[in-house]
């Protein structure tokens, strides 16, 4: 994709999010996520359905009826049958990308991983997460896993943000200040 798409998938993105951003639930958000992958994994076969021998009518009503299955809200229709209209159906996955992107921008949310070296409980997954949603004044969408050569700690991994609270951390800055 040149720059001149990526910029006109960018604008219909910011498009559909002034007129329906109102209308996007959390869910709708990891739903649209979720579909922008599977568009982005599958562009060949969304290329092949787009070819110009196929009515587009009978394409755009096929993609709305997926992301209808996929559980998009209504509103996606509705960008379908704009991008089929205006022949831009081959900017979908850009465009969801983009709405997925600049939803996370205007809400003030924030992709993290958080890696403990053991498996952490409820309680103290919540203690985290109140300390990170202080600290970084956004709202987490946290991913979890296990990483035992952390010894005995947690690393948090984001869009902007490295936070590491371990003993291999302190091993590491010891060996730093021992080495200079």
């Amino acid at each position: 994709m040149n720059y001149r798409q990526n910029r006109l998938a960018m604008r219909y993105a910011d498009a559909f999010l002034n007129l329906f951003d109102a209308s996007i639930t959390p869910e709708n958000f990891q739903t649209f996520c979720r579909t922008a992958v599977l568009f982005n994994a599958h562009k060949r076969r969304l290329s092949l359905a787009l070819t110009p021998y196929l009515d587009t009518a009978h394409t755009a009503a096929r993609i709305t009826d997926l992301c209808t299955r996929m559980g998009m809200p209504d509103t996606c229709k509705q960008l379908v049958q704009l991008l089929a209209h205006t022949n831009r159906l081959e900017l979908l996955p850009t465009v969801l990308r983009h709405i997925g992107e600049q939803y996370k921008i205007r809400h003030g949310m924030l992709d993290c991983s958080i890696v403990s070296s053991h498996p952490l409980s409820e309680r103290n997954k919540a203690a985290l997460h109140r300390f990170l949603s202080h600290a970084t004044k956004h709202t987490l969408i946290k991913q979890y896993s296990v990483d035992k050569s952390l010894i005995a700690g947690i690393r948090v991994v984001g869009d902007n943000l490295f936070w590491e609270y371990s003993v291999r951390r302190y091993l590491a800055e010891i060996n730093r200040k021992v080495i200079r």
